[in-house]
């Protein structure tokens, strides 16, 4: 197999034989949500429903300033009893270029607020970091250096999710690998509970994520699979399964289920308005 994958097998085996796999309790495959509308009271019926038919039991969902912990609340009320785990998403490509990570870290206060008014079952599983520094302007021949910083970020994000009851589940896009030196990848890694890959290309799924799922160790791995229309932000055919559908994606999640055969292995869709508009196109 090619090298990526060697590599993988040959640390998961290790880490395996030393501590096991952990597994994320009542893991489930998800949906990514940016809409505003799909917490409001009109709308969360539609979200649940379209989750519940496509078998998704996990929700990372944003939530606009707009929104009061109380309404929040009641969202996440009603979320869990339709069995439907929740995370806070959040990100922005220019707080990766804080190492104090102080607006990270008031998203991670902002969950833990909402949380202490509501039952266990009820609770925000997690704060999911969707923070894309390759994204700014000074990216481009400084990737080390600003994945140094953005990993000084997530320390302090870790360390506040933590004690805060909050699990730490970073977003990451799956050339990492190629941009940076893998040492410093594995640096950023370490600072999450769970991570999520956003595994944006069609031709070598299994290839391109190895080395990331091979430092994840014993966290639970996410795979994002693409769902909006080719055309739309800068997307190619090569980069999403409009075309697919959600057949296509299980199919893929299959075989890489197959490769890399570990526990706490999950997929998400990306994103809930791509999923709606599938629905139009099938």
């Amino acid at each position: 197999m090619v090298r990526k994958l060697w590599l993988f097998v040959a640390v998961s085996v290790l880490l395996g034989l030393l501590c096991g796999f952990a597994v994320r309790p009542d893991s489930g495959n998800g949906l990514f949500s940016w809409s505003g509308g799909a917490i409001e009271e009109d709308g969360r019926q539609a979200l649940f429903d379209r989750m519940d038919a496509a078998g998704l039991t996990v929700l990372y969902q944003y939530f606009s300033d707009d929104y009061s912990r109380s309404y929040i609340r009641g969202f996440l009320q009603d979320a869990a009893d339709r069995g439907i785990q929740v995370y806070y998403l959040t990100g922005a490509p220019e707080w990766a270029l804080d190492p104090e990570g102080e607006e990270m870290l008031a998203q991670v206060s902002r969950a833990a607020r909402i949380n202490r008014k509501l039952p266990e079952q009820a609770r925000l599983r997690g704060v999911l970091m969707d923070t894309e520094p390759y994204l700014t302007d000074g990216w481009e021949g400084n990737e080390d250096e600003t994945l140094a910083c953005f990993t000084q970020a997530m320390e302090k994000v870790y360390e506040s999710a933590a004690e805060s009851g909050l699990e730490c589940m970073l977003c990451i896009p799956f050339y990492y690998d190629n941009d940076v030196q893998l040492g410093r990848l594995a640096a950023l890694i370490k600072c999450c509970d769970s991570l999520a890959i956003m595994n944006y290309s069609k031709y070598k799924e299994a290839e391109q994520i190895a080395a990331e799922v091979a430092l994840a160790g014993d966290r639970p791995v996410t795979v994002i699979y693409e769902l909006q229309e080719p055309g739309s932000h800068g997307l190619k055919e090569s980069n999403t399964y409009y075309g697919e559908g959600l057949e296509g994606v299980r199919e893929s999640f299959q075989n890489l289920e197959a490769i890399f055969d570990r526990e706490g292995f999950s997929f998400a869709l990306h994103d809930y308005e791509a999923l709606k508009e599938l629905e139009e196109h099938e």
